[in-house]
């Protein structure tokens, strides 16, 4: 949930800002202060499902243009799960595929958890 929240704001950010630069968060605090831990399963999956289904409006309205528009200056060296080198462009395009990536990498792990 996390990560959709926080890329949600920088998938929408990034379309009129000139960088792809972004503040981090305190991933430990954010999962505490939302208790996810005392939520209800269903409800869980129910909301990640819902807020991605809205992150995949977000992508398909935004412009191709601006998916494809280099950014000189960005953080994915400290913020992509498959970092960027700081030195080479990137773009919004990238950053929404790491993300979708990102999630797939733990839709494999939650599904050899419930295999096992």
């Amino acid at each position: 949930m996390l990560r959709a929240e926080t890329n949600h704001r920088r998938f929408v950010e990034s379309q009129w800002q000139d960088t792809l630069v972004f503040a981090g968060y305190a991933q430990d605090a954010w999962v505490s202060g939302q208790r996810y831990q005392e939520a209800a399963w269903p409800a869980l999956v129910a909301l990640w499902a819902s807020y991605n289904d809205h992150l995949i409006h977000v992508v398909r309205t935004t412009s191709p243009t601006l998916l494809q528009q280099t950014r000189a200056a960005h953080n994915l060296d400290e913020l992509a799960w498959r970092p960027v080198p700081r030195a080479e462009p990137a773009t919004l395009g990238y950053l929404i595929e790491d993300y979708v990536a990102h999630l797939e990498h733990h839709l494999a792990q939650m599904r050899r958890l419930v295999a096992a």
